[in-house]
């Protein structure tokens, strides 16, 4: 099996020393062979004691090869970048929100036990610094805190044992890093683009509502058509973002100005206006050729928040990274072996008659019902992108029957 973990990188026989050799990661992640010590720090209450263990610990730098463990002494980088969160109170839910990210190739527990350590690839590791700058803002959006010495590209990180430790094999690169705008060239950008390209985007917007189509499926599509926004217009953008916004079943006045705030905030600037562009192209339609969208060959139950599964209601946050990289899997002709796979899975599962209680927001009152109604929509519009949402929420129900 090919892993994207199967790369070289530095280790050192304890935290103090400078001098390392090459070891296989993925190797060194399945590793057991210091399990007994770090099961023995996890049972030490004494802090300064459990310091002392870990501090004799071989480590390794997982975002490289070096020749002397110093960012002058890189011999080649490993294309990963490591985040670290600690004291987390409830480990199996962030573990879930993590483990949905496409772009995340491990998680695993920390030595302590307390917390948790992971690896993210990244496609140019020249902006190492910038690459994380952009992944703290992410996960602080997702409220997960990450430790700022990820940061350096020489950081050790210490030997841990975790025997249900998550693995993505072939992960996603991640592609977008944080790029720092001065407000003035903000400005300009806003002017620049006041004239043809706002006519454009008006243009687009008008029959995305003509349509009534939801461009937001998923957290990640919202979360990259408010930076799209921001980033092009500014403060000009917000009520485009509500117009496209507003077709979603869990659309919220306050909570899209409140997202499209923190696009404006955090300033993701690699996301450009070319996003919402090709947003509306695989939803069927162009500046050059407004193609209108067949109806449906069936009656859709219009969604309400009665069928909406908590994971996707309002955009699950988890999806952020997504954003970045687009998933390819449902980019297919059909999805013929996709909706086999559902409605099999749905055959074989014993429904609850209770209702399901997902949030604050959504219950599903009538399982079966939400369950026909989707397959109905995504069979009947079989690889349409307009209906990918559909898709995506019976995906999202799967773990409550489990």
């Amino acid at each position: 099996m090919n892993s994207i973990l199967d790369i070289q990188v530095s280790c050192y026989p304890y935290f103090r020393s400078t001098e390392g050799k090459s070891v296989n990661l993925l190797v060194w992640l399945q590793s057991e062979k210091h399990r007994d010590k770090v099961q023995a720090i996890r049972a030490m209450g004494d802090k300064v004691e459990r310091d002392k263990l870990k501090a004799i610990l071989p480590a390794i730098t997982p975002s490289g090869l070096f020749r002397t463990r110093s960012e002058a002494g890189l011999i080649r980088h490993s294309g990963f970048i490591q985040f670290d969160i600690d004291s987390v109170s409830d480990l199996g839910a962030v573990k879930r929100k993590l483990s949905g990210l496409s772009n995340v190739a491990y998680i695993g527990l920390s030595v302590s036990g307390r917390g948790f350590w992971g690896l993210i690839p990244i496609g140019q590791p020249e902006h190492h610094k910038e690459y994380f700058q952009f992944i703290e803002r992410a996960f602080s959006g997702m409220g997960i805190m990450i430790d700022p010495s990820g940061k350096d590209v020489c950081r050790l990180r210490g030997y841990s044992y975790d025997p249900e430790g998550y693995f993505n094999h072939q992960a996603r690169v991640l592609e977008q890093w944080y790029k720092s705008t001065p407000k003035s060239a903000i400005k300009s950008n806003f002017r620049q683009n006041a004239g043809t390209g706002t006519s454009n985007v008006e243009t687009l917007i008008a029959e995305i509502c003509r349509r009534r189509i939801d461009l937001t499926g998923s957290y990640g599509e919202w979360f990259s058509l408010g930076c799209s926004f921001a980033n092009e217009f500014g403060e000009g953008g917000r009520e485009y973002f509500h117009q496209i916004s507003q077709f979603h079943p869990d659309y919220i006045n306050t909570e899209t100005d409140k997202q499209f705030t923190e696009c404006l905030k955090h300033n993701y600037n690699g996301i450009t206006i070319a996003t919402f562009i090709g947003s509306c192209r695989d939803a069927g339609f162009t500046l050059k050729n407004i193609v209108p969208v067949a109806p449906p060959s069936i009656e859709i139950p219009p969604m309400t928040s009665e069928y909406m599964p908590s994971q996707i209601a309002k955009h699950t946050k988890n999806e952020v990274f997504q954003s970045v990289k687009p998933t390819t899997e449902l980019k297919q002709e059909n999805w013929d072996q996709t909706i086999a796979e559902l409605e099999q899975f749905f055959k074989t599962v014993t429904l609850p008659n209770q209702p399901i209680k997902l949030n604050q927001y959504s219950t599903i009152t009538d399982i079966s019902k939400f369950i026909t109604s989707h397959l109905a929509a995504i069979k009947a519009n079989n690889g349409n992108r307009t209906f990918l949402p559909y898709l995506k929420r019976l995906q999202e129900l799967k773990p409550y029957l489990l």
